[in-house]
């Protein structure tokens, strides 16, 4: 029988500094908050899967090495909006404040596979539209898109609709989704 083991690198916008108040190294997100490592066989979700998960930190510069050198097979963001062209707009709202950029536009070019994952909507109202309203993150540089009501596909046609969430009807999607989108001849459950 074959084993169905397969490797798996995490890596995340973590850093490891030090303050120069008290000199305590510290671990911490890309916002600068405090975040603790947790071993994987603590979490339930990862008790007996099928991979063999590794991590380490490494710093900044060599992290973005990594991501602009091609060296990144797939990144996962989140988006304030996506559209049906791969275009993601993630990083600012005109006229809110906001900490910084961040990383998202390195990964988005320098990943072979740009997945966003999200909710579907905002307060009721859509975050997948035929042209993102708001300024990019990046260009043409998404490949499918999760949320909780289906999977998209980002093809050269538009959006594919390859999964759906049977909590949902297609006509449901639909009235969330501001952008056509094609329904997969095979079109799968995501709870499968």
């Amino acid at each position: 029988m074959k084993s169905s083991a397969r490797n798996v690198k995490l890596a995340s916008v973590d850093d490891l500094f030090t303050t120069e108040e008290n000199r305590q190294e510290l671990q911490a997100d890309a916002k600068r908050e405090k975040v603790q490592m947790i071993p994987l066989a603590e979490l339930h979700s990862f008790r007996n899967h099928p991979f063999k998960v590794s991590g380490g930190f490494i710093d900044s510069a060599s992290n973005f090495g990594l991501i602009r050198g091609g060296h990144v097979d797939a990144c996962f963001l989140g988006a304030l909006e996506v559209d049906a062209e791969g275009n993601l707009a993630n990083w600012i709202i005109p006229g809110k404040k906001m900490p910084g950029m961040g990383g998202a536009m390195d990964l988005c070019v320098g990943a072979k596979h740009c997945i966003v994952c999200m909710e579907h909507t905002a307060k009721g109202n859509p975050k997948i539209f035929e042209k993102c309203r708001l300024p990019l993150t990046a260009s043409h540089c998404v490949n499918k898109i999760i949320t909780e009501m289906c999977v998209f596909e980002v093809t050269e046609n538009g959006l594919l609709m390859t999964e759906i969430n049977p909590e949902f009807t297609v006509d449901q999607i639909k009235e969330a989704t501001a952008a056509p989108f094609e329904v997969a001849v095979d079109l799968k459950s995501m709870l499968d």
